[in-house]
């Protein structure tokens, strides 16, 4: 239990760490918007009519939260269906055009939040990035809070690692909230990532699988993600040798996925090194 304490503090401080964006909400005036009044919702939450997955999801969340806090009943409409309430764009909304520009011209994953005194945007760079905006308006406006993973097993209560606040009226100050990436990967350990909501709701993006519109690579067992021979065929000296001798050209351009298996670098090799550098430092970059 102690050790699961310590790593409580030490996950909650990398979550700091690694998180790291830069942007300070800027508030427009000392106009407010309501978004609910005594569990009576005054909002409805709107999505694109074509709404990606993702878009629905982040469509999904941002109303299962807010009701958690304000016992209340929102409806989630598409943008071609009448608007009857405030409305709360989610993703690539037509009404949201006039910050597109603004979030295209983030790293990565930056995202927007607009408040105005009749409207509220949420929009990120690209799908996850949207999901992000969702998750950052819950947390910073709404007070939610997601501190631990549920993978991390019988030593805490069950949702002991969310704070749910609770709450019959909201109103929000009018603001633009731009927020931009200071680390185009964020990630904290293995096992946390398998969960995948907790992840998202930290706005982390790294992750073993290409779901969620996760960004993917590996953290070990990755030397032929970077230096595979069917790029470094011509650099037979780059992989140990096989009975003796160092493989040809063309049979490491032309090798199967298991025979491939079989070859190991040659890390004896300096040249190794800087390629492996090299490739690192370039998946970095991109």
């Amino acid at each position: 239990m102690k050790n699961s304490i310590r790593n409580v503090s030490v996950s909650i401080l990398s979550i700091f760490i690694f998180i790291g964006t830069i942007g300070i909400p800027r508030t427009v005036d000392a106009k407010t918007i309501s978004l609910v009044k005594k569990s009576m919702a005054n909002i409805e939450i709107v999505k694109p009519s074509s709404a990606t997955d993702f878009e629905n999801q982040a469509a999904d969340n941002l109303k299962e939260y807010l009701e958690k806090v304000t016992n209340s009943s929102i409806v989630i409409k598409q943008e071609n269906e009448v608007i009857e309430k405030i409305p709360v764009y989610v993703g690539r909304c037509l009404a949201s055009q006039h910050i597109v520009g603004t979030v295209e011209a983030l790293k990565n994953d930056g995202y927007a939040i607009e408040i105005e005194e009749d409207t509220i945007h949420l929009l990120g760079k690209n799908d996850l990035a949207t999901r992000f905006a969702v998750y950052g308006f819950l947390e910073d406006y709404i007070d939610v809070h997601w501190f631990l993973p549920e993978v991390w097993g019988d030593d805490f209560p069950e949702n002991m690692g969310t704070y749910i606040p609770q709450n019959d009226t909201i109103r929000l100050n009018t603001t633009l909230d731009v927020q931009d990436p200071s680390f185009k990967y964020r990630h904290i350990g293995r096992k946390e990532s398998g969960d995948e909501q907790w992840t998202i709701c930290n706005k982390m993006n790294f992750i073993d699988r290409d779901d969620h519109g996760f960004q993917t690579n590996t953290r070990a067992h990755s030397f032929f993600k970077y230096v595979h021979p069917h790029d470094y065929y011509d650099f037979p000296e780059y992989f140990r040798m096989l009975d003796g001798e160092f493989l040809d050209s063309d049979s490491l351009e032309n090798m199967e996925a298991e025979e491939a298996k079989r070859i190991k670098l040659n890390i004896g090799n300096p040249e190794v090194k800087v390629a492996m550098v090299n490739e690192v430092v370039k998946t970095i970059d991109n």
